[in-house]
């Protein structure tokens, strides 16, 4: 399964040039789970854990570790795909991380990290950072 990872900072912006290029795998991506069918099952049974279902993902909140989980439904050209995004303070500042689980071609995921990246930078930019 390919493995993709990014820490994006809150308070840094994304370039084009960025989305151009090939994205840089990790082998120590970790989204917590085996994988992104093992993190749904999971998550759905964790009590406080919201769910809804929006263009072929399922998108559930986890409100008690401020994380936005987004994993992809049977139906999605990435699936099986998981994008674990949590908000995060150190020295004083406000961070997203985020850890991509993909199972589809290094292209396909390419593309799920850089439209997860722009939701980031739009984040970012909501917040006036």
């Amino acid at each position: 399964m390919r493995r993709l990872a990014l820490v994006a900072m809150l308070g840094l912006g994304i370039s084009a040039a960025a989305f151009a290029q090939d994205i840089a795998e990790s082998p120590d991506s970790d989204i917590g789970y085996a994988s992104p069918e093992a993190a749904l099952e999971a998550l759905r049974n964790k009590p406080g854990v919201t769910l809804k279902e929006q263009n072929d993902w399922v998108v559930l909140n986890d409100r008690e570790t401020l994380t936005l989980w987004s994993i992809t439904t049977a139906q999605h050209p990435a699936h099986p795909t998981a994008v674990k995004r949590a908000v995060l303070e150190k020295d004083g500042g406000v961070y997203l991380d985020m850890q991509v689980k993909c199972g589809a071609s290094k292209a396909v995921c390419d593309e799920v990290v850089r439209q997860f990246q722009q939701l980031n930078d739009g984040i970012r930019k909501s917040m006036g950072q």
